[in-house]
């Protein structure tokens, strides 16, 4: 259900979810396990707009409401994420500024935050304890073939910057491409990890050929993580995908290699 006026916008979305597992063999469990969930969401928002002579600015601040029933899921099969749907009973706030250039140039700034009334909260896949979720800043740009975002968490509990991610993209030609990628978690969240790595990567694409390369470093421990290369050749008609990676356990000093190679055509 959705309803606008003179700016102020609210999306009313009730959806209710039956899910039956039918499990034929190599599965313990209940072989016919049921799953029924019911959510209801609600969006109000306002939106600013400014119109100057070379840009539009738009400032909207926007509430959402967020209820899913909980329910015991631990008797369903894990096949992918929606085997396992998280409940909430959350309220959540956000402020973007938006700048829309009449170049095409783009820039983007987001600050969120929220409070749940269950005594816990999801970050990504992570289920977290308190009520308070943490400060969450993302900004984005597009400037010509630039890009550039970067998303960091400020919790309210350790009183710091806890998780970043910032991405770097610069054309180097019409037809290459490099981009930067840096990760950092302090790993105070429950299930996470202590993460300090960058990965790089240079990508080709000439017609119909496309080729990327990649070195994931872990700054941390001083090592090379991963290397990587993908091979594609695109006709259409069928396509060839050729893929490989190198993996390095540092506890084993041993490296993990995978091959793969891929052909599709349109009657597979």
């Amino acid at each position: 259900m959705y309803s606008y006026f003179k700016g102020l916008s609210n999306q009313l979305r009730f959806s209710p979810r039956g899910t039956w597992y039918y499990i034929t063999s190599n599965y313990k469990k209940d072989r016919s396990p049921t799953r029924n969930i019911f959510s209801i969401q609600d969006r109000i928002r306002y939106s600013f707009i400014k119109n100057y002579s070379s840009f539009f600015h738009s400032i909207i601040p926007e509430i959402r409401f967020s209820r899913i029933t909980k329910v015991n899921q631990e008797n369903l099969p894990d096949f992918d994420k929606e085997d396992r749907i998280k409940d909430a009973k959350d309220i959540d706030l956000s402020l973007f500024n938006i700048l829309n250039f009449k170049n095409q140039n783009f820039l983007s700034w987001e600050i969120s935050t929220g409070y749940t009334f269950n005594n816990y909260y999801y970050l990504g896949n992570n289920k977290l304890d308190g009520h308070k979720k943490p400060l969450r800043n993302r900004l984005y740009f597009r400037i010509d073939r630039f890009s550039g975002e970067n998303t960091l968490y400020y919790d309210f509990y350790f009183n710091q910057i806890v998780r970043s991610i910032t991405t770097f993209t610069a054309p180097l030609s019409s037809w290459l491409t490099y981009s930067i990628s840096h990760s950092f978690d302090k790993g105070l969240f429950e299930g996470s990890t202590t993460i300090n790595q960058i990965n790089q990567t240079v990508s080709l694409a000439y017609k119909n050929i496309s080729l990327s390369l990649s070195v994931l470093n872990n700054i941390k421990q001083g090592y090379v993580q991963r290397k990587s290369a993908r091979f594609t050749l695109n006709r259409k008609c069928w396509n060839l995908r050729i893929m490989y990676s190198e993996d390095f356990n540092i506890i084993t000093g041993k490296n993990f290699q995978v091959y793969i190679c891929v052909h599709k055509h349109p009657q597979d």
